[in-house]
Formats: C-alpha cells, sequence, structure tokens
C-alpha cells in the first residue's frame, strides 16, 4: 500500500505555515486497506522522525 498515500502534518504560527509528510519508512508497508494506515501511525506517533521533509511558507504583503 505504500506509495498510495499521502499524509501530512501542519503547523500554523506567527503567519507562517510548515507541512512535513509522513516518513513512509517508519509505516508498514504490507497494510492491506485503508483502515490499517492510522493504527500503523498511532503505533509510532511518539518517534520524532514520524513527520519528515519540513516546507515553510510565510505571507508576503
Amino acid at each position: 500500500m505504500k506509495g498510495l498515500y499521502h499524509v501530512a502534518s501542519y503547523q500554523l504560527s506567527d503567519a507562517k505555515l510548515e507541512i512535513k509528510l509522513l516518513n513512509e519508512k517508519l509505516v508498514d508497508d504490507e497494510l492491506k486497506k485503508s483502515a490499517d494506515l492510522p493504527r500503523a501511525f498511532l503505533k509510532r506517533k511518539e518517534n520524532k522522525n514520524l513527520f519528515v521533509n519540513p516546507v515553510k511558507f510565510r505571507r508576503i504583503k
């Protein structure tokens, strides 16, 4: 199921938006159905590397 989904986290602070993508290396690639993805995610929710590749945006006036 790897590559069939996109999961992102975001944080908005001081008019700056940061988006990070789910680290697919930490999610089992043998997931059989979409309902399995949240369980796989929650198993690793405390891992600081669960979301990677931060992209930052800011408003330009």
